[in-house]
């Protein structure tokens, strides 16, 4: 899996790739690897606040299919190239894609709001 902190004032932040050897991904697991990175990006920026997207592995279909969009589509036949494919393309995205793509988040906050916290489409 891989993790990464966006933000439309700051960029991207780092980005983190879930190892097999980190286990499963559980809560347990899950707040182990990934608050660390948000707490260093969300401490080191004044005036964020974290969202996520409340869906089954927190995959936003409509940010995926945007940054999908963006990425070469090329079958990376081994771990190696794959995870170095991702790093490359997490390392290209401008800050422009970031803030294109943020534009209209609030429609998913929105969408979340209404539903309580719970699954959304988004």
């Amino acid at each position: 899996m891989f993790f990464g902190c966006i933000s439309g004032n700051y960029g991207k932040g780092e980005g983190l790739f879930w190892e097999k050897a980190g286990g499963s991904i559980n809560t347990t697991t899950y707040y182990q690897y990934t608050v660390p990175v948000i707490l260093k990006y969300v401490f080191n920026h004044t005036g964020l606040h974290f969202k996520q997207d409340c869906g089954p592995g927190h995959g936003l279909k409509a940010s995926l299919k945007y940054i999908l969009s963006l990425l070469d589509r090329e079958v990376h036949r081994n771990y190696t190239r794959l995870k170095r494919a991702v790093q490359g393309a997490w390392d290209s995205l401008t800050d422009a894609e970031i803030r294109d793509s943020i534009h209209t988040m609030h429609v998913s906050c929105e969408a979340m709001f209404a539903a309580h916290g719970l699954y959304t489409e988004y």
